[in-house]
């Protein structure tokens, strides 16, 4: 599986740069991870393509475990998704159960 993780927003914190580094280097043995910082949401829409499958991190979203986030994961393999996003916010904008960046509405 390919994955792509994009940080949105002005800032990121150290400890999550330091937590993303550590996964990175443990994950980047069983899939390809590239890690990219988005200061401004609309440069985000241009990168994603039609086949990929996003998964949205934000303050806002539905809190879930490591097992059932890893069992995402595994559930997108075994059907054969093979490009994920990770969407990381920093800040979020639009209603409650749904993040707004550019033109596109992604559900959380």
């Amino acid at each position: 599986m390919n994955f792509s993780v994009y940080i949105v927003g002005n800032k990121i914190e150290r400890f999550c740069t330091d937590a993303i580094n550590e996964y990175k280097k443990r994950l980047s043995r069983y899939c390809k991870i590239e890690v990219t910082h988005v200061k401004k949401p609309d440069k985000l829409s241009k990168k994603l393509s039609g086949k990929t499958h996003i998964i949205m991190i934000s303050p806002t979203g539905q809190q879930i475990s490591s097992e059932e986030f890893a069992h995402k994961i595994n559930h997108l393999g075994i059907t054969g998704t093979s490009d994920v996003a990770v969407i990381c916010m920093t800040s979020v904008t639009g209603g409650r159960g749904k993040c707004h960046i550019g033109d596109v509405t992604l559900p959380p």
